[in-house]
């Protein structure tokens, strides 16, 4: 490969070293997943919420705080029976502020939830923006007889990026419309994002000039001989 490198560009084995220093400036930087929100440890106050086939949904909103692709998501449940659908809606930059809540946007599939389990299956990845409000709602099928109990705190927010908890929504036709429940606490939930791997501005600049010191001192050793034939 080195010797490859040398024939092709004419670069002495240190030109390569800094052909191979800029590539490795340019690998994006890998980094580790994101806590957004976790309030799992929190003191549950011995309220559920219970999601039933045909009947009530339940969602609770909150502000990102960091951007990345949704990576793992847990919720603390009750008991119950059956799977439950969970949902992702986007708010949008800024709450809207209808009935006291945030109003739920756009909705889009995320997986589901096994009673017992509190693990969602995943089924898509979607990407969570800094600055956006989303919500995370249980959404029972249309008809059955399955009912999943989400646990509650009475604890605003804690752990995480995104630690500001806002209102929950309750849902009575299986989150078809919305509407803000002021009653109820803070849904618990445990929520990771994977951030888009980044290239070092640092790394850029450094692979750049590397690159240019091992071409240009290619260069001018190719052009001593040339001058000294000359003169």
């Amino acid at each position: 490969m080195k010797k490859n490198l040398v024939a092709f560009f004419g670069l002495s084995r240190w030109g390569v070293g800094a052909v191979a220093l800029t590539l490795c400036a340019f690998a994006p930087a890998s980094r580790a997943d994101v806590t957004v929100i976790n309030n799992l440890a929190d003191i549950h106050d011995g309220g559920v919420l219970t999601a039933v086939d045909g009947g009530t949904s339940y969602a609770q909103t909150f502000n990102a705080g960091s951007s990345g692709n949704i990576s793992s998501l847990t919720l603390s449940l009750g008991s119950s029976s059956g799977t439950m659908n969970v949902y992702l809606y986007d708010a949008g930059t800024a709450p809207a502020l209808s009935g006291g809540g945030i109003n739920l946007g756009t909705k889009t599939l995320l997986g589901s939830v096994a009673a017992g389990t509190g693990i969602v299956s995943l089924s898509s990845n979607p990407f969570l923006n800094t600055v956006d409000y989303y919500s995370i709602a249980l959404v029972p099928a249309a008809s059955g007889s399955d009912s999943i109990a989400w646990n509650s705190t009475t604890t605003a927010g804690s752990g995480g990026a995104g630690t500001s908890f806002y209102a929950v929504y309750s849902s009575a036709n299986s989150g078809l419309t919305w509407a803000y429940d002021f009653q109820n606490p803070y849904l618990q939930m445990n929520l990771s994002v994977s951030p888009v791997p980044e290239v070092p501005v640092t790394g850029v600049v450094m692979g750049f000039g590397a690159l240019a010191i091992a071409v240009g001192g290619s260069l001018r050793r190719k052009m001593r001989p040339a001058v000294s034939s000359i003169a």
